[in-house]
């Protein structure tokens, strides 16, 4: 499991990565991704957890943004709509040396 949304940070996005040993039937905690991100894809390729995509920050943008999600808040008496914006960073996570590395950007940002 990589990112997602931690309830106990009021829905933020994670940076946390975990995994399930099948044969143990446990969960292990691996180190952090380098960025959070949330709704991004993962793939278990050659001894690397590959993650693609996803959102990340959350930022205040107009009512003429596109958006996929998001929320609204009164700040300051005006409307302002929070839209999470997606990632095109790609990160591998080698389980034998236990580190990230960046890998070449997608070509277009996306989450979910």
């Amino acid at each position: 499991v990589v990112g997602g949304e931690a309830d106990d940070v009021g829905k933020e996005a994670s940076a946390a990565v975990e995994r399930f040993d099948s044969e143990t039937g446990e969960w292990q905690s691996l180190p952090p991704m380098p960025r959070p991100r949330l709704r991004a894809v993962a793939g278990h390729v050659r001894g690397l957890i590959v993650v693609a995509g996803g959102s990340g920050t959350t930022l205040p943008a107009p009512l003429s943004s596109g958006r996929g999600g998001g929320g609204a808040a009164a700040i300051a008496r005006r409307a302002t709509f929070l839209i999470p914006l997606p990632r095109g960073d790609t990160w591998a996570f080698d389980l034998a040396l236990r580190r990230w590395a960046p890998l070449p950007s997608m070509p277009t940002a996306r989450s979910r």
